[in-house]
Order: structure tokens, then C-alpha cells, then sequence
């Protein structure tokens, strides 16, 4: 197998996962300019309120904040439900292109004890822990994101549709560390990729048999 044929997909993973980084922040951008808002209002009756896109959902027995939901403009992309517990975000899902489908789910734990005071856009990453994709826009989850302390440290993903995992990526500190594919549908990887400090892969590894036990990969084999 060739060279070019083990960076094809990394080429594709290097796109995805900064488009992804994008879409994650001006989601949390949101959800952050809405708790803004919110924050005024926690204890009402019950109800709701609507302003600038955002309409804001109270509990009728506690009056406390259970949903906003969130519409940017004219048109249904984008379209996002923030989850509250009062002042708390519990879950956000979007609908990113507006077909009526959820095809993103982010979850969120409490925010760490060393979260930045006053400052909710850093308070809502860090709390981020796992982000559920739709990556064809189906409604069915295939790729999943961890995060500790609001940086991705792994991703599981179904890239074929057929409902087994076959790409693995792993982080440090944010940066990409192996991506592993599996290839001949065992069910477990056979190929990976291990990058170097800025970012290029500095070697392939490969197990063809299955037996857990990689080593490099040579083109001339």
C-alpha cells in the first residue's frame, strides 16, 4: 500500500476536525450570550420570554430556567435547545442545517472548581464532556467526542454507516496524537497514524493479522 494512501484520510481528519472546533465554539458563543440574558430572570412564575432569537422556558412549579432555545435569523440552521437547571447547562442539541433533525448533542458536567470567575464562556468549556455527532445528518449519532476539562482528549467514530466504530483519534493537550483506522472490518484497529509535535505524522504503524501487536509500516514490504 502506498504512502499517499495512508495520508488520504488524514488529510480529511485535519479538515473535519477543525471545521468541528469551529462549529463547537460558536455554539458555546450561543448558549453563552443567552445565559447572559437569562441570568436576570432565573425565578418567575413560570413560562416563558422570547428576545433576539432566544426564547427562554420556566419551570410552572419552581420557576426556574428549563430550556432555551435558540434560532439564529430568518432560517431554521443552526437552530439550538440549551438544557438548564436554573443558571446550569446540562445539554445543548442542533439541528445544523435546518432539516429538522437533532445532529449534535453536547453534554455538560459541572463546571471545575478552577474555572475562570465571572468568565461563562470558559466556565461552559470546561464543563463540556462528551459531543455526540450526526456526521451524515441522519439523526443517528456516529461519532463521539470526550472531553476533560473542555479539551477533546478522544474520538470514537462509525465512518461507514454501518454501526461499528472503525476510527479511533486520541489528543494531548488538544493536539492530535494517533488516529487508528480499522480497515478489514474486524472490528478493531489495524492501521495507525502517530503525529509528532506539530502536527505532521511522523510514522504508520500496522498489525495485518489482527493480533494486537503493531509495527512500523515499510512500503517496500
Amino acid at each position: 500500500m502506498s504512502g499517499e494512501q495512508y495520508r488520504k484520510p488524514l488529510q480529511l481528519n485535519h479538515l473535519y476536525v477543525g471545521d468541528d472546533r469551529l462549529l463547537r465554539c460558536l455554539t458555546a458563543g450561543a448558549i453563552c450570550a443567552a445565559l447572559l440574558s437569562a441570568c436576570q430572570a432565573l425565578e418567575v412564575s413560570g413560562g416563558h420570554e422570547e428576545t433576539g432569537g432566544i426564547k427562554l422556558v420556566y419551570s410552572s412549579e419552581t420557576g426556574r430556567l428549563e430550556q432555551m432555545q435558540y434560532r439564529p435569523g430568518d432560517t431554521a440552521e443552526g437552530q439550538s435547545w440549551a438544557y438548564m437547571d436554573g443558571a446550569r447547562l446540562l445539554r445543548v442539541e442542533v439541528d445544523q442545517d435546518g432539516d429538522g433533525q437533532i445532529d449534535r448533542w453536547e453534554h455538560y458536567g459541572a463546571p471545575p472548581v478552577n474555572a475562570v470567575p465571572g468568565d461563562a464562556a470558559s466556565a461552559l468549556l470546561a464543563a463540556l464532556e462528551r459531543v455526540e455527532i450526526s456526521t451524515r445528518r441522519d439523526g443517528v449519532v456516529s461519532r463521539r467526542e470526550s472531553y476533560e476539562g473542555g479539551v477533546l482528549v478522544r474520538v470514537e467514530e462509525d465512518t461507514n454507516g454501518n454501526g461499528r466504530v472503525d476510527k479511533w483519534e486520541s489528543y494531548a493537550g488538544g493536539l492530535l496524537e494517533t488516529v487508528a483506522l480499522d480497515t478489514a472490518g474486524r472490528g478493531q484497529p489495524d492501521r495507525r497514524f502517530i503525529y509528532g509535535g506539530s502536527g505532521e505524522v511522523a510514522r504508520v504503524e500496522i498489525d495485518p493479522d489482527g493480533s494486537g501487536r503493531f509495527r512500523p509500516f515499510s512500503e517496500n514490504r
